[in-house]
């Protein structure tokens, strides 16, 4: 358990925002581990609790973490459907990209009038051009939902520190699937590069070319500023300082 939120849990005179602290890190405790540290009770109790109506400073503290909080919840929420969007991209590219795996089989055997690539002065090309026009917006849509998706990491990490909470721990999961998903996608490419019954060739001297703009270039992808701005502006509005 979060060595913060057991501490809170044995304490009985909190704050308003150690309340609001106790029940967010109860919320992502049991997403991560299926258990709510807090009971039933006490949640509720916490949940029940407003500010006494002289306590200025309580209420106003109070209302400005629910308001940031629900925004990480709209922002969260926006990155899971980000995520999906690069996930379905991907999938979108994989016919394509076992296409390319497939090719130095072709090759060995003969049949490279069953691939849909050609070759044309030492390069890999698409026979026809609607499927590489459908690969390319795969490829666009996967940098495009995965620039917007760093955005919001940035973003959040932002919130994350100013409520002294891990609104973006679900982050980590989403790079780590879509980056291998780069790199499953840039290895298909180079697979087809290969000399079938020369493979004491390295890859690097092999004479099959294939387009760059092909492969996916993790590192020159940034996060949209245009989506980071919106997200930190809004940040803005509800904290002061922010």
């Amino acid at each position: 358990m979060d060595k913060k939120l057991n501490h809170l849990i044995s304490r009985s005179n909190l704050t308003a925002r150690e309340r609001f602290l106790l029940l967010i890190k109860n919320d992502i405790e049991a997403y991560r581990t299926g258990k709510e540290p807090l009971t039933a009770a006490y949640k509720e109790a916490l949940q029940n609790w407003k500010p006494s109506k002289n306590d200025t400073e309580s209420r106003r503290e109070w209302n400005t973490l629910v308001e940031g909080a629900r925004q990480a919840g709209i922002m969260g929420i926006e990155g899971e459907m980000l995520f999906n969007d690069a996930q379905i991209a991907h999938l979108r590219a994989c016919p394509v990209l076992i296409e390319f795996m497939r090719y130095p089989a072709y090759c060995d055997l003969s049949v490279e009038s069953l691939s849909p690539f050609e070759e044309r002065n030492h390069r890999l090309v698409f026979r026809d051009m609607e499927t590489e026009k459908r690969f390319q917006e795969s490829i666009e849509w996967f940098v495009e939902a995965y620039g917007k998706l760093l955005a919001l990491r940035e973003a959040t990490i932002k919130l994350s520190a100013r409520c002294e909470i891990d609104f973006g721990f679900h982050y980590a999961k989403f790079f780590s699937s879509l980056d291998g998903h780069i790199r499953w996608h840039n290895e298909a490419l180079d697979a087809a590069r290969k000399c079938f019954g020369h493979e004491d060739v390295p890859l690097a001297h092999s004479s099959l070319k294939i387009d760059p703009s092909l492969y996916i270039d993790r590192d020159a992808i940034k996060p949209d500023e245009v989506l980071k701005t919106k997200h930190l502006q809004k940040l803005k509005e509800i904290f002061e300082n922010f």
